[in-house]
């Protein structure tokens, strides 16, 4: 996997980290019922991990909630836990533009994905 030798130099990254559990999602995404025993706890860590390594960071709390949602989906539970994730992630977001000027970078994607969960929660 070409992520391997990124994340093995960035360990403690939470934005590598959190890529790395979309790139595991991808994968579970392909054959959910051959892939998910193996797969959604890898993703779900790497989410996990990616949130404590910066709990500000709305790519990573936005992903765990997509996941959880699928997850709730595939089991026939409710949203609810998801629905409120997103909904941080949202407010995450909102922090997080609230930072940005001309010497602070940041990744753009993962806002729309946010407001679709929340979307579908109402």
């Amino acid at each position: 996997m070409l992520i391997k030798p990124i994340v093995e130099e960035h360990p403690d990254n939470s934005k590598i980290t959190a890529l790395h559990g979309y790139i595991v999602m991808g994968q579970l995404s392909v054959d959910p019922n051959s892939r998910g025993q193996e797969l959604s706890g890898k993703a779900l860590q790497l989410f996990d991990k990616a949130i404590n390594q910066d709990k500000n960071n709305p790519r990573a709390t936005s992903l765990m909630a997509r996941m959880e949602f699928g997850m709730a989906q595939f089991f026939g539970n409710g949203p609810e836990k998801s629905c409120g994730m997103a909904r941080v992630a949202l407010e995450l977001f909102k922090d997080e533009k609230e930072k940005i000027d001309e010497n602070y970078i940041l990744p753009t994607w993962g806002k729309e994905q946010a407001e679709k969960l929340a979307d579908s929660c109402k």
